[in-house]
């Protein structure tokens, strides 16, 4: 499914059951009901989710018999590019921010892995382990540092791709 991870990141992943049933056409949730064989208030609580994010449109109808109104819903494919834009862009943003983070200061780390402290945090506690008491030694980070370059290079690629 193209979207998949962008719904899961927005909403959850027990939606996705839904979204095959509404890419075609505007269906009912009676429809969608007996389709998934779900009780109609459960599928109606998971369009509600996906609602709340704007990923489906609802239109309603009368039904001229009872004269209730039926609920159609469909797809908003729109608006699920805009939010795989937007997740990315986060995305984006989260990893420039731990980068600059991990490049420009230096931290200080347990021998026994308890504790990963800045450089103050570590001189302020006499370079000891909080935890445990054994001597701190500098974190080699570079392999952090390179990882999140990757990272942030296979993203930008990624949006690239999108034109954004």
């Amino acid at each position: 499914m193209k979207y998949e991870s962008v719904i899961k990141e927005a909403v959850d992943t027990t939606v996705l059951p839904l979204i095959p049933h509404l890419k075609s056409e505007p269906v009912s949730e009676i429809e969608l009901s007996k389709k998934l064989k779900t009780d109609l208030n459960d599928i109606r609580n998971k369009l509600y989710k996906l609602a709340d994010h704007n990923i489906v449109i609802c239109s309603k109808k009368r039904d001229k018999i009872k004269g209730w109104y039926i609920y159609y819903w469909a797809l908003n494919e729109k608006r699920l590019e805009e939010l795989e834009t937007l997740q990315l862009k986060s995305k984006i943003r989260a990893i420039e921010k731990e980068l600059k983070h991990e490049s420009s200061e230096q931290f200080y780390v347990c021998t026994n892995d308890c504790e990963r402290l800045s450089f103050e945090d570590a001189s302020s506690l006499n370079y000891e382990c909080p935890e445990c008491g054994q001597l701190l030694q500098i974190d080699d980070n570079s392999e952090k540092v390179k990882n999140l370059e990757i990272q942030k290079q296979n993203l930008m690629e990624k949006k690239k791709e999108m034109s954004i």
